[in-house]
């Protein structure tokens, strides 16, 4: 019998099973879940899913921590609305959402529909080109998928499990050291655990030990945010890259330029004046 302790609502916690030779992600994301709702006029539903989404992204920062990423997104591809997703996540928690248009008020259903196209883009540190991967979706699920890209990728083990109610999730990876059978025992407790399990007593820096046999070692927690980083400055270089007579064809149909951030939904509005300096400058 698992012992169930009171969820920890936007905590991460990372640590090792050191006898099974694995890594661990334990998380919860559930505090972000009215903000995305809010954030994005949309229903709690898809908020729940688009906060699975950053959870999954989260995980691939913690499998790629040795590497150069300073971040990692997932953009989801799919036929029926929303028809796009967008969650890209930074090793220390921090986070974004970016979804298309939909009517709040209709069913989504699972977002890893039938046709639907991920892809995983790693930003990098010192390096102006990101670096995109195509992801194969497994069972509509996506901590499976995101398994199957890490073993494809990089050869690399790895159980993911990601649940909407409370938004919450565990990430357990290899290390070299690991034997199959290592493998396949953690993959059962991935399955049979909830992931909001053991994040109280871990979050206190505490080892906790399950079934006798498996010792969860914390070894740093943090809390998820949501973050944007975009800025006038940004916005204004943004017009610049349109041109000036596309800009010029704007005001006149509309007097005003105006741009709001698909992540923030923040509203940047320029002026005739305004526009002037951006192409003076």
């Amino acid at each position: 019998m698992l012992t169930v302790v009171r969820v920890q609502p936007n905590v991460f916690i990372t640590g090792l099973l050191p006898d099974q030779h694995y890594r661990f992600v334990l998380a919860t994301n559930e505090a972000l879940v009215p903000e995305i709702q809010q954030m994005h006029h949309t229903s709690e539903d898809l908020a729940r899913q688009a906060a699975g989404l950053l959870l999954g992204s989260f995980f691939l920062c913690a499998h790629s921590a040795k590497s150069e990423d300073r971040s990692i997104g997932i953009h989801l591809q799919r036929k029926n609305p929303p028809e796009r997703m967008i969650a890209q996540s930074k090793p220390d928690g921090e986070g974004r959402i970016s979804m298309g248009e939909h009517d709040p008020d209709l069913p989504t259903g699972n977002l890893l529909e039938s046709g639907s196209i991920l892809r995983v883009t790693r930003w990098q540190e010192n390096r102006k080109l990101a670096f995109t991967s195509l992801v194969g979706i497994r069972h509509h699920d996506l901590g499976r998928s995101l398994d199957y890209f890490i073993q494809q990728s990089d050869q690399i083990m790895s159980s993911t499990r990601i649940v909407p109610v409370p938004s919450s999730g565990i990430f357990f990876e290899a290390l070299p050291q690991a034997t199959a059978g290592d493998h396949g025992a953690v993959l059962d407790l991935a399955f049979e655990l909830q992931p909001d399990v053991l994040l109280g007593p871990l979050a206190e820096g505490k080892s906790w030990q399950i079934k006798s046999a498996f010792v969860f070692v914390p070894l740093h927690s943090g809390n998820f945010t949501l973050k944007c980083d975009c800025s006038t400055d940004k916005v204004r270089l943004l017009v610049r890259f349109m041109g000036a007579d596309e800009a010029a064809q704007l005001l006149a149909e509309r007097g005003k330029i105006e741009i709001k951030c698909e992540f923030c939904q923040k509203k940047y509005c320029f002026s005739e004046q305004d526009i002037a300096s951006i192409f003076q400058s």
